[in-house]
């Protein structure tokens, strides 16, 4: 009996394992950047990596800024392309 993972399982863990990072470094680059606590760049990340944007903390700094512009880059950019199945060309495996 085989019960390797399929490709589906390994591309979901991939998509996980990328946000969290991304999520980890977004996190812990506004508590630096921005000198906010862990609680305010924890909720920063996720009005960030959510596109809500509410307003009521955001980066004051040109780093900063610059930060939650590319998390919310990474952040739109991985999920759709790792979640989405790869094309099924004929021949191609």
């Amino acid at each position: 009996m085989d019960v390797r993972p399929s490709p589906a399982t390994h591309r979901f863990g991939r998509v996980l394992l990328l946000l969290a990072g991304v999520f980890v470094v977004s996190t812990v680059g506004f508590m630096v950047l921005s000198d906010l606590p862990a609680d305010d760049a924890v909720y920063l990340t996720v009005a960030t990596m959510t596109t809500v944007g509410y307003g009521d903390i955001h980066p004051q700094s040109v780093v900063g800024k610059v930060l939650a512009l590319g998390a919310a880059g990474l952040y739109m950019s991985v999920s759709p392309a790792e979640a989405s199945p790869a094309p099924q060309w004929p021949g191609w495996r």
